[in-house]
């Protein structure tokens, strides 16, 4: 891997500690609205139930805890939660994404989520590392619109 302004390491309990209360307001905001839960709530059952959790630590301050958990239908739900100060380490944390979704989808047959209609950056950002987007529809507690989106994993065989 290409030098970073950031470091990936495995997620432990102080890095969830660290970014409860810190979290991006799209990410308080869009849990509320599709799960009902606040994004500090999320963030704790992320960590517990991931098979892959991983931390961004820049400057040694964690600033977004992504992962990937098994669903009950055997595909991989991922997510990504993460502070304002992402934004300082956007390009480099974009240049690397492709790899961690690689490494996300490995065991899966596809990995997928929601992602509320209106969070822009996220859409792009998901398109760029190869998420198919479907139309947005009602979902959620919230009833509000979201897309549902997936990656299918297409070189593992599944038979």
């Amino acid at each position: 891997m290409r030098k970073t302004d950031f470091e990936v390491v495995e997620t432990n309990v102080d890095h969830i500690v660290d970014l409860c209360g810190n979290l991006r307001k799209t990410d308080y905001e869009d849990l509320a609205m599709y799960t009902g839960q606040s994004a500090d709530e999320a963030l704790v059952e992320g960590y517990k139930y991931s098979k892959l959790c991983w931390t961004v630590l820049h400057k040694k301050e964690p600033i977004c805890i992504f992962g990937v958990a098994d669903q009950y239908n055997g595909n991989g739900c991922v997510w990504l939660l993460g502070t304002d100060k992402m934004k300082d380490v956007r390009i480099s944390i974009i240049r690397e994404s492709k790899f961690y979704v690689r490494k996300m989808l490995a065991p899966y047959k596809r990995i997928e989520n929601w992602v509320y209609h209106k969070n822009e950056l996220s859409i792009k950002w998901l398109k760029w590392c190869g998420f198919t987007i479907e139309e947005a529809k009602i979902a959620g507690v919230g009833k509000a619109l979201f897309h549902h989106f997936y990656k299918e994993n297409k070189e593992a065989s599944w038979d």
